[in-house]
Order: C-alpha cells, then structure tokens, then sequence
C-alpha cells in the first residue's frame, strides 16, 4: 500500500470539499460503515493513507475488506475501489469519464499499476484534472478566483497602466516637458473573502519602480507584486515579475504594452504553476472644473507553462484572454494631508476571462478612496492613499479588502 500514497496525493490534488469548511476529505466505507476524515493539508490526507491504513479512517477496513475511498477535495471527486477481497481495483473520475481497472496478483501491485497509470500521464489525465480544478475550486492558487496568480498577474498588468481602481498608478501618467524623477511605489492590501464554505483571508505586497524616459511622457516601470493567501488554515504563495513602457498617445491618454511571469505554490493545497503573459492598457483621463474622470482598458493574453514535481510533469495547460474594464471618478475634499490636499476617488472595474473554463469567469470590484493629490505633473511625491474594494462575480465568490498605498 506504500505506493498509493503518491496516487493518493494525486487525486488530492485534483478534487473538491463536500464537506463544510475542510479543504480536503476521505470517505472509507467497508462492510456497511462509513467514517469520514477531514482536513486542511494534503499533507493530513498523506499521513493517514501511509502504508494503506484505511483503518486509521474506518476501523472495519481490514486487507480483504470490499470497499471504496472517495475523495472529495478542492473541486473533482474520485474514488480507489476495491469491489471484491482479490487485488481488483477500480480508480475513477466520474466528472471527466475516467474509469480505470487494475487487477494485479495482489492489491500492493494494482496500486503500483495505479501509480504508474498516473505517473505516465495517459489521455493527459493530470492535466484534465488540473484544468476540472481550476474550474470547480473556489481557492485554486493558479486560477479560477480574483486571489489567483492569474487573477492578480491581470491586475498588476492593469494597475501599471491606468489610474482606475483601487490601486492608483503614478505609472499611467508623465509630465509634458521637463525632467522627470524615477518613482517608487509599496503598497499594502489586507482582503477576506468568502466562497461556498471557504472563507480566505488574503495579503497583496504591490512593489513598483518608474523610470521616466528623455521624453518624461515615456516611461519604463518594473513590478514585483506579492501575495499570501490563507485558506481554512492552508497558506499558499504567489510573486510575479512585470515591466512595460508607457507611450503617450495624447496629452490625456497613454498605453502601456507589458510581459510578466508569475510563480505560485503551496505545499498544503497541493497546487503549483508558472503562468506568464503579455498585456496592453489604455489610460484616458479627462478633467472637469471640480473633478476628473478617467477610463482604464486593458486585454491580456495569459498562459501556463509546463513544471516539474518530482514524478509528476504538471501541465494545467491554460490560455485565457482578459479583458479588464474600467472607469473612475476623483475630486478634492477640503482635508489635507502631508501639505498636500486630499482627494477622494471611486471607481468601478469589472474583469472577464475567455478560453479555457475558470470558477470566476466575471469579477467586478468596486472601491472608495482617499489620498493626497497629484500634483500638476501627474507624478506623485510622498503620496498616501488608503481605501476598500468590495468584489463580487459570477459564482459564489465574494469579499472586502483593505488598501494602503504609499509612493515616493
């Protein structure tokens, strides 16, 4: 039974909570019992599968026991079945058609047929279960919901380029003439989310450079935003590097083409990828006598790419296109701040994917603001911005979040 710990963590990796707020369950029935056996790590699911102690879960289990686990974590349901006390095993995926039979001499060599099943990557089983994850699970960390590295590589791309939204970009404009100062940004988000019988709590670590060009309304800027998620006790963790140019194309209106790479990976929730893309965003303001308003676009190409984990080539084999809508409206309060007058902002932005099918397929977040102003050269000295963001989508998928921003 050593084996069939490996395909244990498989099939984990790959499947979803019919059980309140475990991220992860086994259900082991033999001989008209059925005991049942949750948690938040994978690493929990390992330990009581070693060596093939079902009995850990069930005490009736014995060797020769007629029985079935099913596994229901993160999103797919599968099963190990042992229909009669021989060596027959029976492995299926009912949601994507798969239903496999080993019957070796004894029930230690199916599970190896098992193992070697799954290693080989048959049908690119690993990658339909990877891609029915992304799909069903609301807390994947590759894809699927707005704390994702898909979600957040989309939204870094869209900060840099434009002024709308929560995350208020010196990067989207330049002065017309003159020299230009290089500009640093960091920047703090705090969020809670709720989905199905998840909650997560989120933190986003947005870290940017700006490098005006001879002509200041050009402009290279370079980001590295960082983000943490915990999910029912589980961590998982995401970075990806950015850089793009931004091109005036009016005084008022600029576009900035960018490439990024993103990494994310969490031991407890068993998911891994690297995702890079290519995007461009549309930056449009126009101001009134007592406010502005500003219209962010964007269109982003994103897609995975291959990583090995020991045994195991993961492919989820993604390629979505996102378009990235928004528009804001700011105006000044009669506050201060640091010398500077305070300003409120309010946007909406709503984001939608296309391609490969995702949990979260429409998200639009609504966020309030307050901050010192710009000044008259677009560009920001000792800037303080602090605000919230509620999302809502198109699945059961909601939550709050907390902005700080700080640039210099």
């Amino acid at each position: 039974m050593k084996k069939l710990l490996t395909a244990t963590v498989v099939i984990g990796l790959f499947s979803s909570p019919a059980f309140a707020r475990d991220l992860f369950s086994v259900v082991v029935t033999t001989e008209g019992v059925t005991q049942t056996q949750g948690a938040n790590d994978i690493r929990d699911v390992i330990d009581f599968i070693d060596d093939g102690n079902y009995e850990d879960i069930n005490s009736v289990y014995n060797e020769t026991s007629i029985a079935v686990a099913n596994f229901d974590i993160r999103g797919v349901a599968a099963s190990v079945n042992y229909p009669n006390a021989g060596a027959t095993l029976i492995f299926e995926v009912p949601e994507l058609g798969i239903r496999e039979v080993f019957a070796e001499a004894t029930r230690a060599q199916s599970e190896d047929a098992l193992i070697d099943f799954l290693e080989s990557n048959q049908n690119d089983l690993l990658t339909r279960l990877l891609q029915a994850l992304v799909e069903k699970s609301p807390v994947d960390p590759v894809a699927g919901n707005p704390n994702s590295l898909m979600s957040k590589m989309v939204a870094a791309d869209f900060s840099n380029g434009t002024v709308v939204g929560p995350n208020s970009s010196f990067s989207a404009t330049g002065e017309t003439e003159g020299d230009a100062p290089n500009l640093i940004g960091a920047g703090a988000r705090f969020g809670r989310f709720a989905a199905g019988d998840f909650d997560s709590n989120v933190i986003d670590l947005p870290f940017r450079y700006v490098m005006p060009l001879a002509d200041p309304r050009y402009a290279i800027n370079f980001d590295l935003p960082l983000t943490i998620v915990e999910a029912e006790g589980a961590m998982s963790y995401a970075a990806s590097f950015g850089t793009g140019i931004r091109v005036p194309v009016l005084d008022n209106w600029s576009i900035t083409p960018s490439l990024r790479l993103g990494a994310t990976g969490s031991v407890e929730t068993g998911g891994a990828a690297l995702l890079y893309s290519a995007s461009a965003t549309s930056n449009y303001e126009i101001d009134f006598e007592d406010f502005k308003m500003a219209f962010g676009n964007s269109a982003t190409f994103i897609q995975s790419a291959p990583l090995n984990l020991g045994d195991f080539d993961v492919d989820y084999d993604l390629t979505n296109m996102v378009v990235r809508n928004g528009i804001e409206f700011s105006g000044e309060t009669p506050l201060s701040l640091l010398g500077e007058a305070v300003t409120w902002e309010a946007s909406v932005v709503n984001t939608q994917f296309f391609g490969d099918a995702l949990f979260v397929e429409n998200a639009t977040d609504l966020s309030i603001s307050l901050g010192t102003k710009e000044s008259e050269s677009g560009l920001v000295w000792d800037s303080v911005r602090l605000g919230l963001t509620y999302t809502f989508t198109d699945s059961d998928f909601q939550g709050l979040r907390l902005n700080f921003g700080y640039q210099f």
